[in-house]
């Protein structure tokens, strides 16, 4: 059952990230938790309702008792990742509250200052997205499959998934692409851009092209 509960709750964060008002007010009337967060970022449904600027979910998210105080691994809050003056409004804000630090935070646990990936963004690199991609669409569309470190692939078949162009992240591709393949995102010890690129920061996910072919490899 806590298998299944969790993934009601990356379900509920999925769809308050893509504005579905629907899918997400029936999950909440099915008692999934409003203020669950992911494991890896800390990021609420309301975190993702705010970064994504759905005033309409943060509305509902609010009617359910989310948190306002609640904070990713950076030490932000959801007000903090909407330029939207509307949602600033309703989570009781100034319009000109900035991002917190990650050098505010009062204790950096190892595994966020060490990690095996480097979740955090490189600040230099945010906007920098290939208007060659951007002229094709609103998603970058990947292709993806898994393998392990014994070089066994999972399933030779590739899918495809979906990146918005406005978080073309490291943090978001190791999201989206263990969610799809059903991989444990603390098991992946590297992500390959074939046929032989290992993608290690934000900046190379700017540059990938639609359709490229990726593995993702795991313990």
């Amino acid at each position: 059952m806590e298998g299944s509960s969790k993934v009601a709750e990356e379900k509920l964060r999925e769809f308050c990230c893509d504005g579905d008002v629907e899918k997400a007010r029936f999950l909440l009337q099915q008692g999934v938790d409003v203020n669950s967060s992911n494991k890896i970022n800390g990021w609420t449904p309301l975190h993702w309702a705010s970064k994504r600027n759905h005033t309409g979910i943060v509305k509902l998210l609010l009617a359910n008792g989310a948190k306002l105080d609640s904070t990713t691994i950076r030490g932000e809050t959801a007000a903090q990742l909407t330029k939207d003056p509307s949602i600033q409004q309703l989570l009781s804000v100034e319009n000109t509250i900035e991002p917190v630090e990650d050098s505010k935070l009062p204790i950096v646990p190892n595994y966020i200052k060490f990690p095996k990936f480097i979740y955090g963004r490189d600040a230099k690199d945010w906007g920098q997205v290939d208007t060659v991609n951007v002229a094709k669409g609103e998603e970058l569309v990947l292709k993806v499959r898994k393998r392990n470190n014994n070089g066994i692939i999972g399933e030779k078949d590739f899918i495809e998934v979906e990146l918005d162009f406005g978080d073309l992240s490291f943090e978001n591709l190791v999201d989206v692409c263990c969610r799809e393949l059903s991989v444990d995102p603390h098991s992946v010890t590297k992500i390959r851009k074939l046929p032989d690129t290992i993608i290690r920061k934000d900046k190379d996910v700017k540059r990938l092209k639609q359709y490229q072919e990726l593995e993702i490899v795991h313990n």
